[in-house]
């Protein structure tokens, strides 16, 4: 661009947007696991896989995960400590 003339350098490109889909499934994305953070924080006992489970409809290989990841953040030693009673996998 050229200040004081009607000369004008033609617009940079726009940004690459993301496409709608992918970021409306991250967002729903992080948006059950802020509910699941929330919910297990209200809980008086750490929760166990089957409960996560039957609260947020998700697999028990899912339920694990996220359990592990709130261990980890809530710094929880699982070792030796059964997380579920839950023997199929959905």
């Amino acid at each position: 661009m050229t200040f004081g003339t009607a000369l004008i350098s033609a617009p940079s490109p726009a940004p690459a947007m993301v496409p709608a889909a992918p970021r409306d499934r991250v967002f729903e994305a992080v948006r059950e696991v802020l509910e699941f953070s929330a919910w297990a924080h209200e809980l008086e006992a750490f929760p166990d896989v089957a409960s996560v489970v039957e609260q947020f409809d998700v697999s028990t290989t899912v339920a694990r995960r996220w359990l592990e990841a709130l261990a980890a953040v809530y710094r929880v030693d699982l070792r030796g400590r059964p997380l579920s009673g839950v023997t199929h996998e959905r």
